[in-house]
């Protein structure tokens, strides 16, 4: 992540790495599902979709805790943004 001053350029920085991992990840889920190995499907999902969390708590928060359990996150980012 590029560190540049000004909250919203460290913020759009957040966005376009989150957003570029998570990507990436997904990319990597739909593979693993053309290949049919769904361990790994699940395994990249899961982190595309936690890296897309931390994406938004960042973006618009500047800040993110270190959690891994999607269900907490869901529920720390639908403060933010209920959509």
């Amino acid at each position: 992540m590029l560190a540049v001053a000004g909250g919203g350029e460290v913020a759009r920085g957040y966005y376009e790495d989150g957003f570029e991992t998570a990507g990436q990840f997904y990319r990597q889920f739909e593979r693993a599902v053309a290949d049919g190995v769904p361990e790994v499907a699940a395994f990249d999902l899961h982190q595309a979709t936690e890296r897309l969390h931390h994406c938004l708590l960042l973006t618009l928060t500047l800040y993110s805790l270190k959690s891994h359990t999607l269900s907490f996150l869901r529920a720390q980012a639908e403060r933010l943004a209920p959509d």
